[in-house]
């Protein structure tokens, strides 16, 4: 959500191919933007072997292509290098994939992104 306040965009588009379904579709996007799911974690889910092989690789997405938070602010937005390194070192520990190693609400609103940003402002 913060992603979509501070570009306007979706952060993940996902759309149906030939080959493989919109959820395939989605899970490659995360893929790509935070790197590969822990084997562990991506075979742990009631359907994980629909969308998975026994390695934990996606099935049906023949080839991801990594890019991480930042780079895609720089050149999809066209946000300056420091500010996209800064917010995509605030979002990234909000994404993490495994909802256990993901940080709380209330931890966040400690990261540095959110307190540099808006220490002058009054509420």
């Amino acid at each position: 959500m913060m992603y979509e306040m501070l570009t306007g965009d979706l952060l993940f588009q996902p759309r149906k191919g030939t080959s493989w379904s919109k959820n395939d579709d989605h899970l490659a996007q995360i893929e790509e933007l935070l790197g590969p799911f822990n084997p562990n974690f991506s075979l742990r889910g009631k359907k994980s072997k629909k969308y998975f092989t026994k390695q934990g690789i996606l099935k049906r997405v023949p080839e991801l292509q990594f890019w991480p938070i930042d780079l895609v602010l720089r050149l999809k937005h066209k946000i300056r290098t420091s500010e996209a390194k800064a917010f995509g070192q605030f979002l990234a520990p909000m994404l993490i994939a495994e909802p256990e190693l993901r940080i709380s609400a209330q931890d966040a609103l400690k990261l540095d992104w959110l307190t540099q940003h808006y220490q002058d402002y009054k509420m």
